[in-house]
C-alpha cells in the first residue's frame, strides 16, 4: 500500500522521527509537501477556500486550517491522477505504534473496500472521527472528499459531517495504530488569534445557522 507523508517543506526537524520511524520498520512512504496556510497571499486563500460558505455555517477557519485541508486535498488528487486504488495518509506528527512493519501492514486496509467511499481512521477511537493524524482511504472516497470539501470551507478532518450524509463510511481498527507525538501544532500555533464568527444571538440567524449546520453534517444546534 502507498504511504504519504504530510509535512511542509520547512518543518524537516517535526517529520525526522515519524521517518525514522517507518524507515527502522520498513515501511516505504512517499512525502508529499504540505501547504503552508500563513504564506498564501489573499488572492490564493480565496481560490482555494469558500469563505462564503464557511460564514453561512458560522465557522471561518484559520490559515493553518485551510493550508492543512488543502494539503490533504492535493494527496487525494495525486491518488486519483495516478490510480491508486487505497492509500495510507499520515500527518509529520503522527507516532506509529505498531511493534513491527509487519503487524502495520497487517490489516491495515480491512474494512476499506474499493468500490465505496470509506476511510478507516488508525487513531484511537474514543477520541470519534474527529483527527486526519493517520488514516487509510479508498480512491472513492478521496474523490468523495474532494467533491465535498473542494474549495474549502471544513477542516481537514471532516470525516463525521462527510459520513452523517451518507457519502463516506468511517471504520476503526479494534487497536489504534497511530497516536500524537505531542509536538506543537503548525495549525493552530500557540498565539494564534482565533479565526471565528461569534455566534448570533437572534433568533432567525440562530435558525439559519441551525439549517446550514444541518445540511453540512455539523450536528443541529441552535
Amino acid at each position: 500500500m502507498k504511504t504519504f507523508v504530510i509535512s511542509r517543506k520547512q518543518d524537516a526537524a517535526r517529520r525526522a522521527a515519524l521517518v525514522e520511524r517507518l524507515s527502522a520498520l520498513g515501511i516505504a512512504f512517499e512525502l508529499a509537501e504540505g501547504v503552508d496556510g500563513f504564506a498564501l497571499g489573499d488572492a490564493e486563500k480565496r481560490r482555494l477556500a469558500d469563505f462564503p460558505k464557511m460564514r453561512r455555517v458560522l465557522r471561518v477557519l484559520g490559515d493553518g486550517e485551510i493550508g492543512c485541508a488543502v494539503s490533504h486535498q492535493n494527496v487525494y488528487r495525486r491518488m486519483i491522477a495516478e490510480n491508486v486504488p487505497v492509500a495510507c495518509v499520515l500527518e509529520d506528527d503522527a507516532r506509529i505504534l505498531s511493534s513491527s512493519g509487519e503487524a502495520w501492514e497487517n490489516g491495515l486496509s480491512a474494512g476499506v473496500a474499493e468500490d465505496k467511499p470509506a476511510v478507516k481512521l488508525l487513531t484511537d477511537r474514543a477520541i470519534g472521527a474527529t483527527w486526519a493524524i493517520g488514516y487509510v482511504l479508498n480512491r472513492a472516497g478521496a474523490e468523495t472528499m474532494l467533491r465535498f470539501n473542494s474549495p474549502v470551507f471544513m477542516v481537514a478532518d471532516c470525516w463525521e459531517s462527510v459520513r452523517r450524509r451518507g457519502l463516506l463510511s468511517v471504520v476503526w481498527d479494534d487497536v489504534p495504530r497511530v497516536g500524537a507525538s505531542g509536538l506543537p501544532s503548525v495549525i493552530t500555533p500557540a498565539g494564534t488569534p482565533p479565526h471565528r464568527v461569534p455566534l448570533p444571538m437572534d433568533f432567525p440567524s440562530r435558525l439559519r445557522r441551525a439549517f446550514w449546520r444541518l445540511r453540512y453534517g455539523l450536528g443541529f444546534r441552535i
